[in-house]
């Protein structure tokens, strides 16, 4: 299996993935006056990989908090 690259570990970019396929979707949506499902196919699917990173991202943040807590204690 492929590596992921280091930029998609970045939490700015995964918001600014989110932010730039909300405009996305807008833009289809209502100036080109595409269809409902064309515009959340093409939009929001990566918006929902963007949230999946983060959530992996905060997660693993946690469970290092958490791990690092459990150590000291």
């Amino acid at each position: 299996m492929f590596e992921k690259p280091q930029i998609a570990n970045n939490k700015i970019f995964n918001i600014i993935l989110i932010v730039i396929r909300i405009l996305g979707f807008v833009l289809f949506y209502f100036v080109f006056d595409a269809g409902y499902l064309l515009s959340f196919i093409i939009a929001f699917v990566q918006v929902i990989v963007g949230i999946i990173n983060l959530k992996k991202k905060l997660s693993s943040v946690s469970d290092l908090f958490i791990g690092r807590f459990f150590i000291l204690s």
